[in-house]
């Protein structure tokens, strides 16, 4: 499995919002990529939130990205998407993992 993990920031008044948008690009995702996303939102910290996305395999991930990036509706749900962004903590960071183990309840 390979695992992408994004942190950004997100205004509070902006978290409807937000939701919206990501159920609108998961949806754009899921008809090229084959994947799992879920949305954490931080209790220390009300504006950040982590996205955790999981794919079968890198390749498919590269494969399915690129053919998303076509898609002319995703570049315009970003914009909508930094519009959420407390501005001063705008950056997006991104990390890639491999899934290496996973515990299951009675594994």
């Amino acid at each position: 499995m390979f695992i992408k993990i994004y942190k950004y920031h997100i205004k509070e008044d902006k978290e409807e919002s937000f939701l919206i948008i990501q159920k609108k690009v998961v949806s754009i995702y899921q008809a090229y990529i084959n994947c799992e996303v879920m949305f954490l939102k931080s209790l220390e910290d009300e504006t950040m939130w982590l996205e955790i996305s999981q794919y079968f395999s890198k390749d498919d991930y590269l494969n399915g990205v690129q053919k998303i990036n076509e898609n002319p509706a995703i570049q315009s749900l970003f914009k909508e998407f930094e519009s959420c962004l407390v501005s001063e903590v705008s950056d997006i960071e991104e990390q890639n993992f491999l899934l290496k183990l996973r515990i299951l309840t009675g594994d």
